[in-house]
């Protein structure tokens, strides 16, 4: 039997983010979940990363010893990509201080971001039929 299945190194940590409330602007925090398995190896500085392949610095602030959170650079990522309440976001981590994020709108659909950060849901109904 294959055992590279069963090797959780083998593949990135991934976790999401509902956004419910107006408070996730400025700072968001990684779930201690993360932060358990990842957090002795987090950089202080990270990188964010889009569908675009754009990338955005951000600055990983260690509280405590299981809290860590997105911090400089995380305001002008959640005006970048237009992330409003109701949003979820899905990340992985992985390694090299770099984390994939894809962004999900209120309808439940990716976003698709082109190069210019333009976002569009990829659900034509989001936006009505005329």
């Amino acid at each position: 039997m294959d055992n590279d299945m069963n090797n959780s190194e083998q593949k990135p940590c991934s976790f999401f983010m509902l956004f419910e409330f107006d408070n996730f602007t400025h700072e968001l925090s990684i779930p201690p979940a993360v932060v358990r398995k990842y957090g002795s190896i987090f950089p202080e500085n990270a990188t964010i990363r889009i569908n675009s392949g754009e990338t955005l610095k951000v600055k990983l602030e260690q509280l405590d010893d299981m809290k860590y959170w997105f911090t400089n650079g995380w305001n002008t990522f959640t005006n970048d990509v237009g992330l409003e309440m109701g949003a979820f976001l899905v990340f992985w981590y992985i390694g090299h201080s770099i984390f994939d994020v894809s962004v999900f709108g209120i309808s439940g659909c990716e976003r698709v971001f082109s190069v210019h950060n333009n976002p569009t849901e990829s659900d034509p109904d989001e936006f009505g039929n005329d």
